[in-house]
């Protein structure tokens, strides 16, 4: 799976109307982001504070091997959570 280079992040998480989106690590970690206000990206760290956590959490967007629709609240739990 290749990796997200940074445009294409940016260009997904700029999509109006915004809808929760999740991040998936090639580590198999995943993250969901619940607001556009709730994710910082840069050339080389994104940063994202998903839902139940105390603070933000920090990646490598080359370490992003997808982003999609993040799953509904009663549907599988982030794995992030269990971990």
């Amino acid at each position: 799976i290749p990796a997200m280079k940074v445009a294409e992040l940016r260009k997904i998480f700029g999509l109006r109307p915004f809808k929760p989106l999740e991040i998936v690590l090639d580590n198999g970690l995943r993250y969901v982001v619940p607001h556009p206000e709730a994710i910082l990206i840069s050339d080389d760290l994104v940063a994202c504070v998903p839902p139940g956590h105390s603070g933000p959490e920090f990646m490598a967007p080359e370490a992003i091997s997808a982003v999609r629709p993040a799953p509904s609240r009663s549907g599988e739990e982030s794995a992030s959570a269990k971990g």
